[in-house]
């Protein structure tokens, strides 16, 4: 039986592994393309942009110490949630109308709430963040240990091999 497909054999020199472009294929309604090329763009926003990690963790140092890790919440946590809110959500939709052409925040909200089953994980608790309190307090607190030097897992106990020699030496 004669194959369909033509065989294609690459070399090194057919791939610029150096360039961090990336290509998508195209389909579906238009309506479709621009949310999946929204989503692609908000992506590389909110893991990879040295801008957007800067005016957040600049905003998270400007306030983290009014913070504790108790159940109750001060009132002053309100108003600071809500500037943290305006403020990210201004930042993003700058920069996705920069990256995607004829970008609409509102018209993305929308599609967000219908397909958020499209969003990884990951994206979607960061998005989460700007407007639920309780995910951007345990944002906060956690930037709050990591600038005293403690760690983002509290008390975490850390377990580590111990290999016991013939001799019944302990030789880490």
């Amino acid at each position: 039986m004669e194959s369909k497909f033509e065989e294609t054999s690459f070399g090194e020199d057919d791939f610029d592994l150096d360039n961090n472009e990336t290509y998508i294929e195209s389909s579906g309604t238009l309506e479709e393309i621009k949310f999946d090329e929204a989503v692609g763009a908000l992506e590389d926003i909110l893991v990879c942009d040295d801008e957007f990690t800067s005016i957040q963790n600049g905003f998270f140092d400007a306030h983290c110490a009014k913070f504790t890790d108790d159940e109750e919440n001060r009132v002053e946590y309100t108003a600071i949630f809500d500037d943290y809110t305006t403020l990210m959500e201004a930042t993003l939709e700058r920069m996705l109308s920069a990256k995607v052409k004829d970008f609409s925040m509102h018209d993305f909200e929308k599609q967000l709430i219908n397909r958020k089953e499209d969003i990884a994980g990951e994206i979607f608790d960061l998005l989460l963040s700007f407007s639920d309190f309780t995910e951007f307090k345990a944002q906060i607190l956690a930037h709050k240990r990591q600038l005293e030097g403690g760690d983002m897992f509290g008390d975490l106990l850390v377990v580590s091999n111990i290999a016991v020699g013939g001799d019944n030496e302990m030789k880490i």
